[in-house]
């Protein structure tokens, strides 16, 4: 029996890496287990994510589902077993969220490609994300095994 959880990555803005994070997660888990949000609104919400990140994607495989950006949300923390956030501009509000659900939040760094028009920088967040989230789906096999 395989045990499924519900993750949640949280970046600035939910337009380049959280998106590629929750994609990963899901092609790699074959699930639709991770979901991914912007810590802030900067006037995106209901935007469509990146053209690189949808070609980077592509590169490994993968052809992003419609994606649109979407603010945090107090459910999605308290219904995640697991948050990575990757950014450091964390409003107050999601600050006191996260940290009544400390024990369950890792705090990654990963470069941000936003405004680089690079693709050469998106390839290289998406190649950071692909060995963590790699690493992290090897841990929860184990953990699995294990309990």
């Amino acid at each position: 029996m395989t045990l499924e959880r519900k993750v949640l990555f949280i970046c600035a803005a939910n337009y380049n890496r959280s998106v590629m994070a929750e994609a990963i997660y899901n092609h790699l888990k074959k699930s639709k287990k991770a979901q991914s949000a912007a810590a802030n609104d900067y006037g995106m919400i209901g935007w469509d994510t990146s053209d690189y990140v949808k070609q980077v994607l592509a590169e490994k495989g993968i052809k992003l589902q419609k994606h649109r950006v979407r603010l945090w949300k107090k459910h999605m923390i308290e219904q995640a077993e697991r948050i990575y956030v990757m950014t450091r501009y964390i409003p107050d509000e999601l600050q006191s969220v996260l940290e009544k659900h400390n024990k369950k939040v890792k705090k990654w760094e990963i470069p941000d490609p936003q405004g680089t028009f690079d693709i050469e920088k998106y390839r290289e967040a998406r190649n950071v994300l692909w060995r963590k989230i790699t690493a992290e789906i090897k841990k929860e096999y184990y953990q699995a095994r294990k309990g």
